[in-house]
C-alpha cells in the first residue's frame, strides 16, 4: 500500500518546482529566501503569492520597508495585478513598523515574566489579519529589517523568531521569509538562527563574473523532501523569475 500523497503548493515560478522532489512546497513549511542586494528575493516571493491568488487561495504579505503602493507598481511591471486580488479578498498587503513591533514584544515579555505567547490574529506581527482570513501563503519582507529593530535585544529576537516560526507552522500556510545576506554568503541570515529553525533555505545569487553578473538559485535545504543539489541558473524576464534546471551556471 503506497503512502498518501501530500498536497503541495506550486510556486508559479517556471522551472523552480522541478528542483523539488514533491514538485512544490508542503503546507506548514517556513522557508527562508536568502540573497544579497539585487538577487531577486522580493520578486521571487511576490510571484509565489501571485500564483496563490490565481489559484483562489488566501495570501498575506507582511512588509517592514516597502509601502504597498510601491509593491503594486513594481509587480505590475511583471504582469501581476495585485489590486484586483486585493479587491477580491484574496490578498492582504500589510506594512508594520519593526521598531514598534520590537517594543511590543519586549513589553509582552515583561508582562508575562519572559513567557512569550502571541496568538494568530492577535497582537503582534499578525494583528492586521481580519477575522476569518486564514492565509494559505505568507511572505515576510524582510527578517533583516526586523532583526535591526531588535539590535540591542538579540536574545529577545531569537526567542521571538522561534515562536513566530512555530506560529506560522500552526497556520498550515507556506511562509517565505526573506533575509539579506552577502552576495556569496557563508551565513544565510543576519543572526544565523533563522536558517536552523526554518524548514527550508533557498539562496539566490547574483554572481559577479568579469564585467557582468550571473543569476543562480540553490536549494540549500528542504526538510522532509528531496531536492536538486547545487546551483542552477535563473533569469529575470519581463514576466518575472524563470529557473533553468537543465542548464549550468558556468
Amino acid at each position: 500500500m503506497s503512502a498518501p500523497q501530500i498536497p503541495v503548493l506550486k510556486t508559479g515560478i517556471p522551472g523552480f518546482d522541478q528542483l523539488l522532489a514533491v514538485g512544490g512546497f508542503e503546507p506548514g513549511n517556513v522557508v527562508l529566501v536568502s540573497g544579497g542586494c539585487g538577487s531577486g528575493k522580493s520578486l521571487f516571493s511576490m510571484q509565489f503569492l501571485h500564483q496563490g491568488c490565481k489559484n483562489g487561495e488566501k495570501c498575506l504579505h507582511i512588509g517592514f520597508q516597502e509601502p504597498p503602493e510601491k509593491l503594486r507598481t513594481i509587480t505590475s511591471r511583471f504582469g501581476m495585478d495585485l489590486t484586483a486580488y486585493e479587491k477580491k479578498g484574496n490578498l492582504i498587503l500589510a506594512r508594520i513598523n519593526p521598531f514598534n513591533l520590537a517594543k511590543l514584544i519586549e513589553a509582552k515579555l515583561m508582562q508575562t515574566k519572559g513567557k512569550l505567547k502571541i496568538e494568530f490574529g492577535k497582537k503582534g506581527i499578525l494583528e492586521m489579519v481580519p477575522k476569518g482570513f486564514v492565509p494559505n501563503r505568507i511572505v515576510i519582507d524582510s527578517l533583516s529589517s526586523l532583526s535591526v529593530a531588535f539590535q540591542d535585544q538579540q536574545e529577545t529576537y531569537r526567542r521571538y523568531i522561534d515562536h513566530l516560526f512555530r506560529t506560522f507552522v500552526e497556520t498550515g500556510a507556506v511562509t517565505l521569509a526573506i533575509t539579506e545576506t552577502e552576495q556569496e554568503p557563508t551565513k544565510y541570515s543576519r543572526t544565523g538562527i533563522e536558517e536552523f529553525v526554518s524548514d527550508g533555505v533557498i539562496v539566490l545569487y547574483n554572481i559577479g563574473k568579469q564585467d557582468s553578473r550571473i543569476r543562480a538559485v540553490e536549494i540549500l535545504k528542504m526538510r522532509g523532501t528531496g531536492h536538486r543539489k547545487g546551483v542552477v541558473p535563473f533569469e529575470i524576464t519581463s514576466k518575472g523569475s524563470v529557473v533553468h534546471p537543465q542548464e549550468k551556471v558556468f
